[in-house]
């Protein structure tokens, strides 16, 4: 048995004397490949191009709208009879403006469009043809004010008799 407690320490002074693997032979070897690994990760991300971002098409998505309160005029034909009116404008503004901007010219349109309206001959008033030369004339009369932002006006409600 002697012989077998010998072979076993020349075993173990043998491996003392080689080295063995120790802690730098086991630590050494991950950490080269973890640097390795995060260094090709690097330079092959430095490499790759940046994502690129598609042009923008402009949308038809309409820009905010500001509802105006109802209008209720008074027009005269020609016989001199008087015709109640009532029409709801909305203003339809360029989009990204900000609403709260076109609110400081709501009172200047209101008197404009009563202005307007109650200059409007009962004849041409019930025309439904002359709707769209209506609505351009307050566009314009909206851009006469200062407010630019309007792209157009929109007719919520119209009645005449």
């Amino acid at each position: 048995m002697a012989d077998d407690d010998n072979i076993d320490e020349t075993e173990e002074d043998e491996d003392k004397k080689k080295g063995g693997p120790g802690i730098v032979g086991l630590v050494l070897p991950g950490i080269l490949a973890a640097a390795g690994a995060f260094g090709g990760s690097f330079v092959a991300g430095g490499q790759s191009a940046p994502p690129e971002e598609e042009p923008k098409e402009e949308s038809n998505m309409p820009g905010p709208t500001v509802p105006l309160l109802p209008f209720v005029i008074n027009i005269q034909d020609a016989d001199g009879s008087v015709h109640p009116m009532k029409i709801t404008l909305a203003v339809e503004l360029a989009s990204g403006t900000d609403p709260k901007n076109f609110e400081l010219f709501v009172p200047r349109i209101r008197d404009t469009c009563i202005t307007y309206l109650r200059s409007l001959d009962y004849k041409d008033a019930a025309d439904s043809k002359s709707k769209e030369r209506m609505v351009g004339d307050l566009l314009a009369q909206i851009h006469k004010l200062g407010a630019e932002m309007a792209v157009g006006v929109l007719v919520q409600d119209y009645v005449i008799q």
